[in-house]
């Protein structure tokens, strides 16, 4: 029997490697404001939100063991307070690395109690982005020097940048495939207008491609369709005048999703 006390909808978000505390990328997005659209959307909804604490200088194996261990937590601790219960949706945002954590720790680690996971940004099937930034690592190129001088950005230290290559994916499928149970959806994101600073220079000096200045538009795809939305990398989840009205319909696609799966019916919003 449903708890009258208990919410309707949790979500935890798990974060890429952009916006962590400590992980060397405070000169491009504050992580405070990382993902904060996302937090006040889906609150305003009436859902419990938390935010992942991952690293974001590790492989994705060792993000993964975090995730299940913080999740698995938050949960047991709204249980105790009987603020969730048998009816509860619990849900998931995955943005950029942070979307194949998720995979990994669903897939491989067996990370229990999600009833659907969002995608944003995510590079299902690797960036051409993660090979560039090998070769700036191996050749010590002038790229790599200010990022590390100038930026204190250490580039070499970044362990999952191999992880990201398609043909790593590709070997390791079956690592990260999600069991059948989890619903899966993905926003597909292509700036075109209002694309923010720091990925049109990447893009002025990195590799060319169609989509969000990290990810290429077709390496999004994975489960779902939410919808292509004119967003970049950052103005998908940092709140900011760019991309406002596209980054709306964004999230109302995916909550539109979400409540297709099962909602208590005394407490849909």
């Amino acid at each position: 029997m449903a708890s009258a006390s208990a919410l309707a909808c949790v979500l935890f978000i798990v974060p890429g490697a952009f916006g962590v505390d400590g992980g060397g990328t405070s000169f491009i997005v504050d992580p405070k404001d990382f993902m904060l659209p996302v937090v006040r959307y889906f609150e305003t909804k009436g859902c419990a939100v938390k935010k992942g604490q991952l690293p974001a200088d590790s492989k994705i194996e060792e993000r993964g063991m975090i995730l299940k261990d913080q999740y698995s937590r938050w949960l047991d601790g709204l249980r105790r307070e009987g603020k969730i219960d048998s009816q509860t949706a619990k849900w998931m945002i995955a943005e950029s690395l942070g979307g194949l954590t998720a995979r990994m720790a669903l897939g491989t680690l067996k990370m229990t109690d999600v009833d659907a996971v969002a995608f944003i940004g995510v590079p299902h099937q690797g960036t051409p982005l993660a090979r560039w930034t090998l070769d700036q690592i191996k050749e010590k190129t002038w790229i790599y020097r200010i990022a590390s001088v100038v930026f204190d950005y250490d580039m070499g230290a970044l362990a999952f940048t191999e992880q990201v290559l398609p043909e790593f994916l590709e070997k390791h499928r079956a690592r990260f495939q999600p069991p059948a149970p989890v619903r899966i959806g993905s926003v597909l994101n292509e700036c075109h207008s209002n694309c923010s600073a720091w990925l049109q220079v990447l893009g002025w000096i990195g590799p060319k491609f169609a989509g969000d200045g990290i990810v290429p538009t077709s390496d999004q795809r994975f489960g779902d369709d939410l919808g292509t939305f004119d967003l970049d990398h950052l103005t998908a989840v940092v709140d900011h005048r760019l991309g406002h009205d596209q980054r709306k319909q964004m999230l109302d696609s995916i909550w539109q999703w979400f409540k297709q799966g099962p909602v208590r019916s005394d407490k849909k919003g």
